[in-house]
């Protein structure tokens, strides 16, 4: 016979339990962990799968052809870079600008390196607009936007650099307008676009970029009319227009000088020739008069006439 004062009840050891339970608690943190984990590395992969595969030409989509000029700021600076953008053909073409290459800058300047240019007419208290345009008659390159960087090194002699060119100074050039970088940046983006990285540029004015390659021939013909007193202006422009498949049929001069560069059209523009004026307004650092008056443009035989005024020469 047991006596059941001589029994001892079994117990369990606390600790043990609360060990077991920290075991299990700690195991299913570590589940939940790797499997929030491993969701958001599927869902990271997932939206850059998207977001490459993205048309962004299209969704920010620009005009026929943009070309812009990215320049460093400072004369012991290095760097600068002739970009086309064209929206047609969905092509990027980059041409780097060696700074120490000679050019000759309009307005009586005379030759400087190239990387001079910039802060030369900075220093003087030039805008923006005015600096463009003596670089696009300087360069031989009709620019549609002067984008100035102030960095050591800007570098966009290869694909990555271009695009992080891009995503970090997006906000950077106040100037230029936001549906522009956009579009720029669309087509740097868009897994369609054709990026091609040139030979640097070796003389200037260039004569040998590629042309727009537009889709469609367009149909609006132009005469350039010099007013001013520099010689080969028109020849100039008529280069300038032409790079952009602009139909120049006639280049001369005229005595009676004007001071604004006056466009003039028989009729309202057409969509041809809105393209033509919308390069004119890039080329002009003023404000481009625009007229109808058809019996000066049947007297030219062209659907615009573009009077060269002073404002160009400065």
């Amino acid at each position: 016979m047991k006596d059941f004062i001589g029994l001892k009840p079994k117990h369990k050891n606390p600790r043990s339990g609360i060990g077991h339970n920290k075991k299990k608690t700690s195991t299913s943190r570590f589940i939940r962990w790797t499997t929030g984990l491993s969701l958001l590395i599927v869902l990271v992969f997932f939206i850059a799968l998207v977001f490459r595969s993205l048309p962004w030409a299209d969704i920010f989509t620009g005009r026929t052809s943009e070309t812009v000029l990215f320049v460093t700021e400072q004369v012991e600076q290095s760097g600068a870079f002739l970009i086309k953008f064209d929206f047609t053909n969905l092509q990027v073409d980059v041409y780097p600008v060696p700074s120490d290459l000679a050019m000759e800058v309009l307005g009586g300047y005379g030759n400087y390196r190239f990387q001079a240019v910039y802060p030369l007419l900075k220093l003087e208290g030039q805008d923006i607009s005015f600096i463009r345009s003596t670089m696009s008659l300087s360069t031989g390159v009709l620019l549609d936007e002067l984008w100035p960087v102030n960095t050591n090194h800007l570098q966009l002699d290869q694909l990555a650099y271009l695009k992080t060119f891009f995503l970090k100074n997006f906000l950077a050039g106040s100037h230029i307008a936001l549906k522009h970088k956009l579009s720029w940046l669309g087509l740097v983006l868009d897994q369609r676009s054709e990026i091609t990285i040139h030979q640097p540029l070796v003389i200037l004015p260039v004569s040998n970029l590629s042309q727009a390659n537009t889709s469609k021939e367009l149909l609006c013909t132009v005469a350039l009319v010099n007013t001013t007193s520099l010689n080969g202006l028109a020849g100039r422009i008529e280069h300038l227009l032409e790079s952009h498949d602009f139909r120049v049929i006639r280049t001369t001069s005229d005595d009676t000088l004007i001071e604004k560069t006056t466009v003039i059209s028989a009729e309202d523009l057409s969509d041809d020739c809105q393209q033509v004026f919308n390069k004119i307004l890039k080329l002009v650092p003023s404000e481009v008069v625009l007229q109808q008056n058809a019996q000066e443009t049947s007297y030219y035989r062209a659907d615009l006439v573009i009077k060269l005024g002073t404002d160009l020469v400065w």
